[in-house]
């Protein structure tokens, strides 16, 4: 459990609607997941979402938020996932 502005966290998962942006990127660097904070300084939740990957004690900026990407997105496949699906069989059904 963690705390976080006095309150404890029970859950092992939390939502923060609204806090986090993702967008899908491909660039000269590759194809990637790019995540950004709304940090608003009126908005009592954290400003720093952590899940990044140190090597030998320093930040590894070649890797990003690996440690938590697929949390962050989790959501949004399974509603992909159930709108594909749903699509498939409907197409089966003509």
């Amino acid at each position: 459990m963690s705390r976080a502005n006095g309150r404890q966290v029970e859950t092992p998962f939390a939502s923060v609607p609204g806090l986090l942006t993702g967008e899908c990127v491909s660039n000269e660097n590759g194809q990637y997941l790019t995540i950004r904070i709304k940090a608003d300084p009126n908005d009592l939740r954290t400003d720093d979402i952590t899940g990044d990957i140190y090597t030998d004690g320093k930040l590894n900026p070649d890797t990003g938020l690996r440690l938590i990407d697929i949390n962050l997105v989790m959501g949004n496949l399974l509603n992909l996932a159930r709108s594909q699906s749903a699509a498939w069989l409907a197409d089966r059904e003509e």
